[in-house]
């Protein structure tokens, strides 16, 4: 299908008129889009070789600096297609005698950042789209992604033709892969942040019959097993909504074949009203999930749902309980209505870390001790309730294979799988993690400051638009009312004053295991440390200091 002409028939016209309505009961709310408001017409002008798209864009970020979003009034090109999977060639023009910059939405996924048309040139800008809703809106829109600011970017952009076809067909593997879409209870991590782990990391063991320690830990994103393929697309910081709107799941669609499978865990994101960009309320969630199941199954592989995986939350009123719970019923109902494999790692998860109770489930979450593992990013320890240390990231690994090997459903959805599911009856510590235990308790002392703060990590440093955000965590100290952080500028030799940037109550430390920051994206290195205040109102000793770099 080639479209050289653009008329009412193939066009929308899409903007944002209305203002966000912003945050209301500590939810963020953003523009919503509007279509057809007014002429699509209005928007373009048709030349004899090519149509000029006349759009504006722009971006907001809301006052804490997590939620940013990308607007644009445009008359979108937009027609009906089967879902699958095309090639799509936008031929661009330049009739002007200056170059312009442009990029591409395909469906409000971006799919061309950084289009440069010179002057009298024509360029071919080619994409993958996959297509779940039947439908195909493409924006032009003036700029690089990275110029578009809050200030309104208005420009033209030159289309001679659109040329959408189908993609080749994929045929079903040798031996099955299984894809990985969730979030960072999942993703593989490196050497520098170790202990920290992902059940994904860690499940081609249990698709294996032979225990090889060494082969724990693998930093990889693909592992081509002798029987299955794991294909861990897990990532930080993502929700079921943020994955498919950064193009993560269409990168997963683009080589997904029949008869493959789409595990998909989402919950922990989702459901933190603090990140407006994560953020899926529990009514919204259903139709995310839905989106997955769709998008697997009309490539031929079978989609998978898997609850959300328990965190440490004995600390919460009422005892320890299912994580997410509103989430789990969500994929538990979408599972019996639409006969779709479920495997509750939610609830098994949970009942074994309830039984370890609040002490022994430190060995399975992210609770380090100072010096424990000196050489990496957590030196100074850690108290963090939701990721995973590779015992723990062990164990869910291999729930998740008890759980395919005891699948009671339509087990012909797991027909594959069910052979080459070898679950362990029991899983130990690694020598590594029982070596730092050992060496950090053998060198403990009871000298240590009980005013001082420890545990202080970042992670998920991000920078976009105007600030860097990132989450800071640290161990709460006995005692204080509150702590301060503290932030600096890092310049060579001069020693720069430190100011307060934020104080928090102890219930706020209380509540979050980890909290958001932000810091202006000017280039520079900050420093942060926290201190404890007590109720004197004296300070106790520092934490040690973080470097943020917020250079783009």
């Amino acid at each position: 299908m080639k479209y050289t002409s653009f008329n009412k028939d193939n066009l929308i016209l899409c903007g944002y008129p209305k203002e966000a309505p912003g945050w209301v009961d500590g939810v963020y709310y953003p523009r919503v889009i509007e279509k057809d408001y007014k002429d699509a017409l209005e928007c373009i002008e048709v030349g004899n070789e090519y149509t000029v798209f006349n759009a504006v864009a722009w971006k907001e970020v809301e006052e804490t600096g997590y939620g940013v979003y990308f607007y644009e009034e445009s008359a979108n090109f937009r027609i009906k297609i089967d879902n699958a999977n095309y090639k799509v060639v936008v031929t661009l023009a330049n009739p002007t005698a200056t170059e312009y910059k442009a990029h591409i939405r395909a469906n409000n996924i971006l799919k061309a950042p950084e289009i440069t048309v010179g002057a009298g040139e024509e360029k071919d800008v080619e994409f993958n789209i996959c297509i779940v809703g039947g439908e195909v809106r493409l924006a032009f829109l003036p700029g690089h992604v990275a110029d578009v600011a809050e200030e309104r970017l208005t420009g033209s952009v030159y289309v001679k033709s659109v040329e959408i076809k189908l993609a080749d067909a994929l045929l079903p593997g040798v031996k099955p892969s299984i894809y990985l879409a969730s979030d960072s209870t999942v993703q593989p991590y490196g050497e520098n942040t170790y202990p920290l782990t992902g059940w994904g990391q860690e499940l081609h063991l249990f698709f294996k019959e032979e225990e090889a320690d060494e082969d724990r830990h693998l930093c990889m994103r693909t592992v081509d097993g002798p029987n299955v393929i794991i294909e861990n697309r897990a990532i930080g910081g993502r929700s079921s909504k943020s994955f498919i709107e950064e193009g993560r799941l269409d990168a997963i669609l683009e080589t997904i074949r029949p008869e493959d499978y789409l595990f998909i865990q989402w919950g922990h994101n989702d459901a933190t009203a603090v990140r407006p960009n994560r953020y899926v309320a529990p009514a919204d969630f259903d139709k995310y999930i839905q989106y997955y199941i769709d998008a697997a199954r009309q490539r031929g592989a079978i989609p998978v749902l898997v609850t959300p995986v328990a965190r440490r939350n004995f600390d919460e009123p009422g005892g320890f309980k299912i994580s997410f719970e509103e989430y789990r019923q969500q994929m538990i109902k979408l599972a019996k209505e639409q006969n779709v494999v479920l495997l509750d790692l939610g609830k098994e998860s949970a009942e074994w870390v309830g039984e370890l109770g609040p002490e022994g489930s430190k060995d399975v979450f992210m609770w380090l001790r100072a010096g424990e593992y000196p050489d990496g990013a957590y030196a100074d320890g850690l108290s963090d309730n939701t990721h995973l240390q590779e015992y723990g990231a062990m164990h869910f690994a291999n729930m998740i294979a008890k759980l395919i090997k005891e699948y009671e459903g339509d087990w012909r959805q797991l027909d594959a799988l069910k052979p080459y599911a070898f679950p362990r009856k029991e899983i130990g510590k690694s020598e590594r993690q029982l070596a730092a235990r050992a060496a950090v308790e053998a060198t403990a002392t009871s000298q240590e400051d009980a005013t001082m703060v420890t545990g202080f990590a970042m992670q998920e440093l991000t920078i976009d638009g105007p600030n860097a955000n990132f989450l800071l965590n640290w161990n709460s100290v006995e005692g204080a009312v509150s702590y301060r952080a503290y932030r600096r500028v890092k310049a060579a030799g001069k020693e720069m004053p430190a100011e307060v940037v934020r104080e928090l109550t102890k219930e706020e430390k209380d509540t979050a295991t980890t909290l958001p920051f932000a810091a202006p994206a000017t280039g520079d290195v900050y420093e942060y440390y926290i201190v404890a205040v007590f109720g004197d109102g004296k300070e106790g000793t520092a934490s040690r200091i973080i470097e943020v770099n917020t250079a783009k």
